[in-house]
């Protein structure tokens, strides 16, 4: 997959996000979801349960001005076995100029030849992790 067409994958899935859709959402994944964060893990376990996790994130985007986040995919993995992973950075673009962020983020895909799964999120700066953390810390949505 081109970094262009990733770009719009990713964009399209934050999209979903913002619009509140997290049923559509759940169709782009592969439960359980781990999602890493500085501190501590978060693992969603299902489809029915992204929306208590999300939509505290999304609370929090909102409230801050955000607009919309934006990827930059800084790299692609070769895919091996139907798995890869990709680099991005993510823009938190706000009407304040002083709420906006970045974060990077490590995303890890599987192609399932119908269509291309998350299966793990790996942040590695606090970003957007920070507001995932308001969901509880260490805990496995079940």
């Amino acid at each position: 997959m081109t970094f262009h067409k990733m770009q719009d994958m990713l964009q399209a899935r934050a999209d979903l996000l913002f619009a509140g859709r997290f049923e559509e959402m759940a169709r782009h994944i592969l439960f359980p979801l781990p999602v890493y964060l500085q501190a501590s893990p978060v693992v969603i376990s299902c489809a029915s349960h992204l929306s208590l996790v999300l939509g505290p994130v999304r609370e929090v985007l909102i409230s801050r001005g955000v607009l919309r986040c934006i990827p930059t995919v800084q790299a692609v993995e070769i895919t091996r076995r139907g798995r890869f992973r990709v680099w991005a950075r993510w823009e938190e673009r706000a009407a304040d100029p002083a709420q906006s962020s970045r974060t990077e983020v490590v995303n890890y895909f599987r192609d399932t030849g119908t269509g291309i799964l998350s299966e793990m999120l790996e942040y590695l700066d606090e970003g957007q992790a920070a507001a995932l953390s308001l969901t509880g810390g260490q805990r496995r949505i079940a």
